[in-house]
């Protein structure tokens, strides 16, 4: 796989601290089966993960993080340099693939993180 593929360690927001400093200088959005904390950024995007224990196991909530993590990956350099925290709405273990990334593409356009 090609080096601009990969899910570098530098691209994930991974400790309490962030995750708090996104959630009190970022803006919510909501879409239909996803919310995404964003927050401004100006080193790289960076993706952290939100997904409930409740009504839920391990597996399903692997399976969710692994799909946004793809949809992140393949996307990245569309991507303005913001931290995005990513979390999953009721009723998205029926969903597909491309369903959730449409809802993250439109999340993403509604909140003008997309490059021009």
């Amino acid at each position: 796989m090609p080096d601009g593929f990969h899910f570098h360690r530098n691209n994930r927001v991974r400790l309490k601290s962030e995750f708090n400093i996104i959630f009190s200088r970022g803006k919510k959005f909501s879409g239909k089966h996803l919310y995404i904390y964003i927050a401004k950024n100006m080193q790289c995007p960076k993706i952290g993960f939100i997904v409930s224990k409740k009504g839920r196991n391990s597996v399903d909530r692997n399976h969710f993080k692994n799909q946004i993590r793809n949809i992140f990956r393949v996307n990245i350099y569309q991507l303005l340099n913001n931290s995005f925290v990513v979390g999953v709405k009721p009723g998205i273990k029926k969903l597909s693939y491309s369903q959730i990334s449409e809802d993250f593409a439109l999340i993403l356009r509604r909140a003008r993180c997309l490059k021009q």
